[in-house]
């Protein structure tokens, strides 16, 4: 703990050139669940909704029975992302990797919005790439 724990934690930061295995294991832990079909959409904490600015179109579309059209443009979100997910793997530890030693400081002792804010800035160009090509191939 304390100064002598984040000496510890940087010198091993410094030396290592890949991520630890812990962070693989829960790497692949993640991937396999997230990666699996319906591993986005039936998940309540990470499902993927559409916009609510949405919601205008779905009432007129619901109107006309056709609603089942968003349901169906929210699924293949869902499942694109689940497509990535597998492809992301190694730019999610590539970011991990990269991430220096003041993100870990922020990530393990600041506020949840600072630690969000951390890990979406290291993954939010990693992520694009794989989530476009994904959802080109979802039908």
């Amino acid at each position: 703990g304390g100064w002598l724990g984040w000496r510890r934690c940087a010198q091993q930061y410094r030396y290592r050139r890949r991520p630890a295995p812990v962070v693989e294991f829960a790497a692949e832990h993640v991937v396999a669940k997230l990666g699996a079909v319906d591993g986005f959409n039936l998940d309540s904490l990470i499902h993927i909704p559409l916009p609510k600015s949405l919601n205008r179109v779905r009432d007129a579309l619901e109107v006309v029975r056709m609603a089942g059209l968003l349901d169906d443009l929210e699924l293949r979100l869902n499942r694109a992302a689940e497509l990535a997910t597998p492809r992301a793997r190694e730019l999610f530890l590539g970011a991990i990797e990269d991430m220096t030693l003041e993100d870990v400081r922020g990530i393990l002792s600041g506020p949840a919005t600072r630690r969000r804010s951390i890990l979406s800035a290291r993954l939010r160009s990693v992520l694009a790439m794989p989530c476009a090509r994904s959802s080109s191939k979802v039908r």
